[in-house]
């Protein structure tokens, strides 16, 4: 995303020197990932994981840059009174977290068989209760979120990480998403 280097830019972490944010998106993938850093005119120590803000003002007219971007590391220079921050949205974040634990059918809330049914017949498990899963355990709410594939499988294991699994979720059914200001998951 390009912004007019005739307004003012500022970022909620402080007076900013220079930086650069960009959504990326690898061929292949469901989702679509923001990074970028910004190099602050002060020395600070900012929380991994702290919420970021850029604005711009031009004509008179505040803007926000449409991303809602995290702290994923900074390094503060004593000698020149500066902080370089590198910045993520939630996906990147978050795209480590995981859990070893295998979703299985009964794992789906909205599963009305029982395990004589799983006797008789596999029981499948629907992408939507998996991709459901994976935004609860992220924390991300979905903006009309609805996939169709189902697996004959007994189990779909999760340890490739939540976000990994939701990206193949999504590439799966043609799909590509990302998260919007408000870390609301528009596909």
């Amino acid at each position: 995303m390009a912004v007019d280097i005739r307004c003012v830019v500022s970022c909620s972490l402080g007076t900013p020197i220079s930086g650069s944010v960009n959504d990326e998106y690898v061929q292949g993938t469901g989702l679509i990932k923001c990074t970028g850093s910004v190099v602050i005119n002060a020395v600070i120590t900012p929380a991994i994981g702290t919420a970021v803000t850029i604005s711009y003002i031009k004509g008179g007219v505040t803007r926000q840059i449409p991303r809602k971007l995290r702290v994923l590391s900074s390094f503060a220079d004593p000698f020149r009174g500066t902080t370089s921050v590198e910045l993520g949205c939630k996906l990147t974040y978050l795209q480590d977290l995981r859990d070893q634990i295998d979703w299985t059918a009964f794992d789906d809330p909205s599963n009305t068989l029982t395990t004589s049914d799983a006797e008789i017949i596999t029981i499948p498990i629907t992408a939507q209760s998996v991709a459901d899963k994976c935004l609860v355990e992220l924390g991300i709410t979905p903006n009309g979120l609805a996939l169709s594939n189902q697996f004959s499988i007994a189990k779909f294991d999760l340890g490739a990480g939540y976000v990994s699994v939701l990206s193949d979720l999504l590439v799966s059914e043609n799909f590509c998403g990302y998260l919007d200001q408000n870390e609301v998951l528009r596909v």
